[in-house]
C-alpha cells in the first residue's frame, strides 16, 4: 500500500513514509467513510500487529482489538460532526495513551482521518502524584486546607438540598508554642505526627481528618439526613477521646486540645460559613480556658463578619511624635457577648494586652478601648485600670442620649471617657460632662469649625484624628490640637529604649554589605564595627536574644555563621542596621517594619501557593526605609542592593510580592474586608491570621526587651 503517488504516476511516498516511520508517536490514517485503515506507521505497526500488505483492514479489526473503546469516541459514527478531537484512552496494556485526531486529505480522494498516538502513561501518572501531594499535608500526610475545601465544596449542594448532616470540628492543640520554643521545630513536628497519628487511629475511618496548618486541625463527620440533623453526641466516642493530654518521652511540656464545632445544616451549609463559626466556637473554648469544647450557638454571632476575628492597635502621637496612648480596635477579645451572663470576657482582654505587650508601656499610657455594656460588670469595674484605661463612646451610642445614663455610671467609678468623631454641631451637650477627652475627625470637619473646637474646649484632651499624612499632622498643630491618630501611625507602642547610638552612616554601610549578592564579607563587617563599641554590642546581643533563640552564645560573627548560616546572619544583620538608620525619625516606624517582616514570615508557609519565609521577612522589613531615609525607593536602591523580587515589589505596584505589601497596610488600618477577601484567596484561616499577628508582635517585643 502506497502512501502518496503524484499526479504524473511518479511513486513519491517513501521518504514520506520513511519520515512517518520515524516519529515516536503512533501515526494512524483511517477512511472514516469505510472506516478502513489506509496507513500506519512503524511505531503503530508494531503496537497493533498489523501487516499493511493486506490492502482491506478494517478500523474495528486493526485498531479496535488494541485500543478496547476507540471506535465509541469516533467522529465519523458521532451525530454531530467534528474536524478533530482529542482523548485518553487505555490500551489492551492497560497502560494510556493520548489520541489527536484531524481530517485529512488520503491521496487526494479518500475522505480520511489522521490518529496520533502518544503513550502518555507516565505523564498522567506524574499528574495524579503531583495532584496526589497537592492535596495532602507534606508533614503528617493527611489532607489539607485545599482537600478539605474541594472535599466540602463536592457535598455542599447535599447539604443545603436536606440530604447530608453532619458536624465541622476544628481544634489546635494548647501550648503547643512552647515545644517549638523550648525544644525546637524538629520535636514539634513529631509532636504533630504523634497527635494526627493518634486522632486517626480514634476516628477509625468514620470521618475525615484534615490539618488546616500550624497546630490547626480539622474533623468532619457526615451522614444521609433521613430527615435528622445529626448531633454532637452521636460521634463522642471520637470527639471525646481526642480531649487528654499530649507530650513526648523527652519533654517535659503537655498539650491540651481547644476544640469549635459548627454543625451542618443547622449552622449553615457554605464552606465559609461553617468555618467561621467553628473558628467563633473555638476561639471561645480557648478564652474559657483551654482544653475545652464549644458548639456554636447563635448567640455567639454578635459581631459583623470577621471584624471579630482581627486585632490591632493604633497609635495617639503627640507633637514631638512620642507616642502616648493607643486604641484597642474592637476585637474577637473585646466582642465575645454571653447572653446568660453579665461579664465580659475581662480575661481574655488581658491576654490579648499581654501578649501585645502593654504589660512593658510606661504607667501614663492610654489604652482606649469601645464602650460595652459589660464594662458595667462589678468584676471588670473592679479590675479595669482606671488611670490606662479610656472608654471611647462611639458615634452610635452619644447619637443616642438614651445610653447617656450608662456612660455616667461609667464616669462615677471613675473610668476616663472620650466621644469620637467629636462634632459641636451633632454632639449632645450633655456629653460633655462626662467628656475627658473628645476626638476630632479633621478630613472631615470644616477649618472652622476644628479651630473653634480647639479653642472654646480647651478644658479638654484633644485628639485629632484620621491624620493620614505628615501634611495633615502639620495642619492639626496649627490648628490647635496637640494630640494625632492615623493611618500613618498605624502600629502598636513602642517599648521605651535608652540607646546609645552609634553613626547612623555606619548603620547605612552595615545595610548595604548585608544585602550584597554573594558571601558575606566579614573583614567589611568588622572594619565598621571595630571601632564602635555600641553597634558591635548591640549586633552580639541581638544573636544571643531569645528572639533568635540559639541555645549557644555567640562570641563572634565567625560564630554567627556557624550556628546561624550566612543567609539567616544576613537577615538579623539587615534588622539591626534598619533599627540604626530610622533612628532619628518615629520610633513607630521601627515597631511596624519589624513586625511585618516577622508577620509576613509566619503566615508564608500558611498561604497557598508558599511564599518564601526569608522574602517575605525581608519585603516587610525594607518596606517603609523609603520612611526611614526620607527618599524613594528608587533612590534607596541606589545606595544598597536587594533581590529584584523585593525592589520591584517596593517600588512598583506589579511587582511579584505586592500584594503582601497591600496586606500589611490593610491589616494595619483595619480593612477587614480587604483582609478577609485575602484570606480566601490565599486559602487562609482568619483565626491563624489573627494568631500570627499576636505571636509577631510578642516577637518583637521580646526582641526589643533583649536588645534594650
Amino acid at each position: 500500500m502506497k502512501l502518496f503517488k503524484s499526479n504524473n504516476g511518479d511513486d513519491n511516498s517513501q521518504w514520506v513514509e520513511d519520515l512517518l516511520d520515524s516519529m515516536e508517536e503512533q501515526v494512524i490514517i483511517t477512511d472514516k467513510k469505510k472506516c478502513q485503515l489506509l496507513f500506519a506507521n512503524a511505531k503503530a505497526r508494531n503496537k497493533l500487529g498489523v501487516d499493511l500488505s493486506d490492502e482491506d483492514i478494517r478500523c474495528r479489526d486493526a485498531i479496535g482489538n488494541f485500543y478496547k473503546n476507540i471506535c465509541n469516541k469516533c467522529p465519523a459514527l458521532a451525530e454531530e460532526k467534528t474536524s478533530g478531537y482529542s482523548f485518553d484512552i487505555v490500551g489492551a496494556d492497560d497502560r494510556v495513551y493520548s489520541v489527536n485526531a484531524a481530517d485529512s486529505l488520503w491521496e487526494g480522494r479518500y475522505n480520511s482521518q489522521t490518529l496520533y498516538i502518544k503513550d502518555v502513561d507516565e505523564q498522567r501518572k506524574n499528574i495524579e502524584r503531583l495532584e496526589h501531594l497537592a492535596f495532602l499535608d507534606t508533614l503528617t500526610g493527611i489532607p489539607n486546607r485545599r482537600k478539605f475545601l474541594e472535599d466540602f465544596a463536592a457535598i455542599e449542594k447535599q447539604i443545603s438540598g436536606g440530604k447530608l448532616t453532619g458536624i465541622l470540628c476544628i481544634m489546635d492543640l494548647d501550648n503547643f508554642k512552647s515545644v517549638n520554643d523550648t525544644y525546637g521545630h524538629n520535636t514539634g513536628d513529631l509532636m504533630l505526627k504523634e497527635f494526627v497519628n493518634y486522632c486517626i487511629g480514634l476516628i477509625d475511618g468514620k470521618g475525615t481528618f484534615y490539618r488546616l496548618g500550624g497546630d490547626e486541625f480539622l474533623m468532619v463527620f457526615n451522614r444521609p439526613a433521613n430527615g435528622k440533623d445529626a448531633t454532637v453526641a452521636e460521634y463522642d466516642d471520637a470527639i471525646k477521646g481526642i480531649f487528654r493530654s499530649y507530650t513526648l518521652s523527652n519533654i517535659e511540656t503537655y498539650c491540651t486540645v481547644s476544640m469549635g464545632i459548627a454543625l451542618f445544616p443547622k449552622h449553615g451549609s457554605d464552606t465559609s460559613e461553617l468555618l467561621r463559626k467553628a473558628d467563633i466556637a473555638l476561639y471561645r473554648a480557648k478564652a474559657a480556658g483551654k482544653n475545652k469544647l464549644v458548639e456554636f450557638v447563635d448567640t455567639y454571632d454578635t459581631a459583623k463578619r470577621f471584624v471579630d476575628i482581627y486585632v490591632h492597635i493604633l497609635p495617639i502621637l503627640n507633637t514631638i511624635n512620642k507616642t502616648v496612648g493607643y486604641e484597642l480596635v474592637e476585637s474577637s477579645a473585646l466582642s465575645i457577648k454571653d447572653e446568660s451572663s453579665d461579664i465580659m470576657a475581662f480575661s481574655s482582654l488581658d491576654k490579648t494586652l499581654d501578649i501585645l505587650g502593654m504589660d512593658e508601656l510606661t504607667s501614663d499610657a492610654k489604652i482606649f478601648i469601645g464602650y460595652n455594656e459589660q464594662l458595667l460588670s462589678p468584676l471588670v469595674l473592679q479590675n479595669l485600670s482606671k488611670t490606662n484605661f479610656v472608654i471611647e463612646i462611639s458615634e452610635k451610642i452619644w447619637s443616642n442620649i438614651n445610653m447617656l445614663p450608662k456612660v455616667v455610671q461609667l464616669h462615677k467609678h471613675g473610668c476616663q471617657i472620650a466621644i469620637d468623631n467629636y462634632s459641636a454641631d451633632s454632639t449632645d451637650k450633655k456629653w460633655l460632662d462626662v467628656a475627658d477627652i473628645l476626638k476630632v475627625d479633621i478630613s472631615k470637619t470644616a477649618e472652622g469649625d476644628a479651630r473653634n473646637i480647639a479653642r472654646i474646649r480647651s478644658n479638654k484632651q484633644l485628639i485629632a484624628t484620621k491624620v493620614d499624612t505628615n501634611e495633615m499632622m502639620e495642619t492639626a498643630k496649627n490648628w490647635g490640637y496637640k494630640l494625632f491618630q492615623g493611618y500613618y501611625f498605624s502600629e502598636p507602642k513602642m517599648v521605651k529604649t535608652k540607646d546609645i547610638e552609634p553613626l547612623r552612616a555606619n548603620y547605612l554601610m552595615l545595610l548595604k554589605i548585608a544585602n550584597a549578592p554573594g558571601d558575606l564579607d566579614f573583614r567589611a563587617i568588622a572594619a565598621i564595627i571595630e571601632n564602635d563599641v555600641a553597634l558591635s554590642y548591640k549586633l552580639l546581643k541581638l544573636l544571643n536574644s531569645a528572639a533568635i533563640g540559639l541555645r549557644y552564645k555567640i562570641t563572634s560573627i565567625e560564630l554567627a555563621v556557624a550556628y546561624l548560616g550566612e543567609e539567616e546572619l544576613k537577615k538579623w544583620i539587615t534588622l539591626l542596621a534598619i533599627r540604626g538608620v530610622s533612628a532619628d525619625r518615629p520610633l513607630e516606624i521601627i515597631r511596624i517594619s519589624l513586625i511585618r517582616a516577622y508577620f509576613g514570615e509566619l503566615l508564608s508557609p500558611l498561604l497557598t501557593p508558599q511564599l518564601n519565609k526569608k522574602t517575605t521577612f525581608l519585603l516587610g522589613l525594607l518596606s517603609l526605609m523609603d520612611v526611614a531615609l526620607n527618599m524613594p525607593f528608587s533612590e534607596v536602591f541606589k545606595e544598597i542592593s536587594v533581590d529584584e523580587v523585593i525592589m520591584e515589589s517596593l517600588c512598583s505596584p506589579e511587582g511579584e510580592l505586592r500584594f503582601m505589601l497591600d496586606f500589611f497596610k490593610n491589616y494595619e488600618y483595619g480593612n477587614w474586608d480587604y483582609v478577609t477577601k485575602f484570606a480566601d484567596k490565599y486559602l487562609l484561616n482568619s483565626q491563624s491570621i489573627t494568631d500570627k499577628y499576636l505571636e509577631a508582635v510578642q516577637w518583637y517585643n521580646d526582641l526589643i526587651k533583649d536588645l534594650d
